[in-house]
């Protein structure tokens, strides 16, 4: 066996530990399988992998602001790239800075391990919010198709609704290219709504994660499984875990003494779930987050006004501009409005702010966000940590002596 492959068993072995612990403290055990089969897909060594995209044309994308609707009008698959695994960013040690994104570096080493699901995806949608993701984009598959799209970092002026809407009308046409299919009105509608029937769906479960009959463990784990997943096998799948989460409910309830906490910040990703596992163990109940690989890819839906192709394209431009709150917009209120707005509705008691080591965005715009939060009055701990294990103990001490304040 080569070492690629002994790696790639050392992921899922690791893989399948962590989805035992899920499992075992889970009361959905079945509905919850089909999204862990999704999250070991990146690295099956099979190259006849059986799964309901397999005849799709897949389209790589490493951010949440890739324009899904359009993807899916061509008959694609969106398949987000953002990797969360410590030993694939190890593997890229010597391909990019020490101080890198440890995301980006874990996604570094997943290319180096050409996986057959990796080698299947030969186009890539890019957009521009973060540097580290920009520089990385030079370094994809030599010969791979990639498009970028110049995401604007000051979304108040119509001047960059207008250059974002172009920039959306040249992805159309770069896809329709790719695909060999032209996008009409029906395609456009048809897109929209399979989104949409998505994101119901999931407003349905974070009902469900509000009043603690889910984890916030479950509720990344299914979020995450939508990078992978194509839409409609999601959608059911959700679908069937709200139902079985339906017929629990009662049994349940929040205890009265379980700190509501909102988790905000860098992305976390599969299998890096170390601070929301911690946070559990601790006591806490993750009741929301404001996180780009979780409620943030379903919070904002395509409103549809004009019917012309026009129209719907601009409603899909303005759906992954004007309510973004990423950190990468000069200037953020936004964002801000946003997670009051969370704290309140949600009677939350703390707010953890995660920061990934080398995510420079989102450990920049935590000051505005600690200084706005504390005025509320509200307890705030900032965590920056990495993919690795070594300092789990540290972390738990200081998530213990978090939690302490909330003791009744």
């Amino acid at each position: 066996m080569d070492n690629n492959n002994r790696l790639l068993n050392t992921i899922l072995e690791r893989y399948q530990s962590l989805f035992d612990q899920i499992l075992q403290s889970s009361s959905y055990s079945v509905p919850l399988l089909p999204f862990i089969g999704s999250l070991k897909m990146p690295f099956e060594q099979d190259a006849e992998i059986e799964n309901a995209a397999d005849k799709e044309l897949r389209f790589g994308t490493f951010c949440v602001q890739a324009p899904e609707e359009l993807i899916y009008a061509v008959g694609g698959q969106p398949v987000r790239l953002c990797m969360g695994d410590t030993d694939t960013a190890d593997f890229a040690d010597d391909q990019l800075p020490k101080l890198a994104c440890r995301l980006i570096k874990s996604l570094a080493g997943y290319m180096k391990l050409e996986t057959p699901f990796f080698k299947r995806i030969k186009h890539f949608v890019l957009p521009t919010t973060c540097d580290w993701k920009v520089k990385h984009f030079e370094r994809l598959n030599p010969g791979a198709n990639k498009w970028v799209m110049e995401f604007p970092h000051n979304k108040e002026s119509e001047i960059s609704r207008q250059r974002w809407f172009s920039e959306t009308v040249r992805l159309k046409e770069w896809l329709e290219k790719q695909s060999g299919v032209k996008i009409r009105k029906k395609n456009l509608l048809d897109s929209i709504r399979l989104v949409q029937n998505a994101q119901k769906e999931h407003n349905e479960f974070i009902k469900f994660r509000r009043t603690g009959l889910v984890s916030g463990s479950e509720a990344l784990l299914v979020a995450n499984a939508y990078f992978y997943m194509h839409i409609a096998g999601w959608t059911t799948a959700l679908k069937n875990l709200n139902c079985a989460v339906r017929e629990k409910a009662g049994r349940n309830e929040l205890p009265d003494n379980s700190p509501r906490i909102l988790l905000t910040g860098s992305p976390v990703i599969f299998p890096n779930f170390k601070l929301p596992m911690i946070l559990e163990e601790a006591g806490c109940v993750i009741t929301a987050d404001e996180l780009c690989s979780s409620e943030r890819i379903f919070s904002d839906v395509v409103s549809v006004d004009d019917k012309t192709e026009s129209g719907l394209l601009q409603a899909i431009s303005d759906r992954y501009l004007l309510p973004c709150t990423c950190p990468t917009f000069n200037g953020n209120s936004a964002r801000l409005k946003r997670l009051r707005e969370l704290i309140r509705e949600n009677k939350i008691d703390g707010v953890v702010y995660y920061v990934l080591n080398g995510c420079h965005p989102y450990d920049i715009e935590s000051f505005d966000i600690e200084k706005s939060i504390k005025e509320m009055k509200i307890p705030f701990i900032k965590i920056e940590t990495d993919y690795s294990t070594e300092d789990t103990g540290q972390l738990r001490t200081r998530i213990e002596a978090f939690t302490e304040m909330f003791k009744r």
